[in-house]
């Protein structure tokens, strides 16, 4: 059996989030002109971000003002890089509010490649940070010694996750599980809310958030035969952003006896009744 990826192993190096978040959110040098020229017309712009509308992704722009989304808009339509790289990616409707305006992220990366021309380094828009190919600890007294605060990262960084979480339902018949294992029980579904002040990853397993099953006493039940290849998946919640994933169990619910069990997300217990 392959277990849940712990929540908080989000991020396996900046290149595997630049594969999951697409390159919406990720600007090398070559593409930093390009962000300030819109910078210079419209200040609070912050770069882009993906999310989900309508159960598709999408790619939203970002302001630290979202009154500025009509002259953003108007501005990146009036560019010719932008008319051609937006059009390969599926927009969606309004914007998301950020922290950090393009233009500091540019003065650092800049700060950044006068001291070391030769480091490797993007600038992540998703998270609104200056990324550098380089160890933790480098990376640290870097941005001390460019006085960057946290702006400047390793391209190991991840924000701490704070997400609530809710399973349904509370009540399941054993006389309506089925034997497939993704789809045994019903309507299983698992809800997430980023409750952090900043974006943050969600690490899915089988494209979505899988629970384990648990006695009332928190003893371990019998597991499912199940396979789902390791493959990293991603999604990112803005602040206050609330998602829904249809969920499977990794216990075998049918060789349970009625009784009282917990669904189980990570550290948190949601108690449900197992009936005839």
């Amino acid at each position: 059996m392959r277990r849940l990826l712990p929540l908080a192993a989000l991020f396996l190096a900046s290149s595997a989030a630049a594969q999951t978040f697409g390159p919406a959110t990720f600007y090398a040098p070559a593409d930093w002109p390009a962000l300030e020229r819109i910078a210079q017309q419209v200040p609070a712009f912050s770069g882009f971000t993906v999310s989900e509308q309508q159960g598709k992704g999408v790619v939203l722009p970002t302001l630290t003002d979202p009154k500025q989304e009509t002259a953003l808009r108007a501005a990146l339509n009036a560019d010719p890089y932008w008319q051609k790289r937006l059009a390969g990616w599926n927009m969606g409707q309004g914007v998301i509010r950020m922290k950090t305006p393009v233009s500091r992220l540019l003065d650092v990366a800049r700060r950044v490649k006068q001291e070391r021309p030769n480091a490797t380094l993007r600038i992540d828009t998703a998270f609104g940070k200056v990324r550098l190919n380089a160890p933790a600890a480098y990376t640290r007294e870097l941005a001390a010694k460019l006085r960057t605060g946290d702006l400047l990262v390793d391209n190991s960084w991840k924000p701490l996750p704070k997400f609530s979480y809710d399973v349904q339902p509370r009540q399941v018949s054993l006389k309506f599980v089925g034997d497939d294992p993704r789809h045994a029980i019903p309507d299983l579904r698992v809800t997430v809310k980023n409750l952090g002040d900043g974006p943050a990853g969600l690490a899915l397993y089988c494209g979505t958030l899988p629970v384990h099953v648990i006695t009332e006493k928190g003893e371990a039940t019998p597991p499912v035969n199940l396979f789902c290849p390791d493959i990293l998946d991603v999604r990112l919640l803005q602040v206050g952003e609330t998602r829904t994933f249809s969920s499977f169990s990794f216990s075998n619910l049918k060789k349970l006896r009625p009784g009282r069990y917990a669904w189980l997300v990570g550290k948190e217990k949601f108690p449900f009744v197992l009936t005839k």
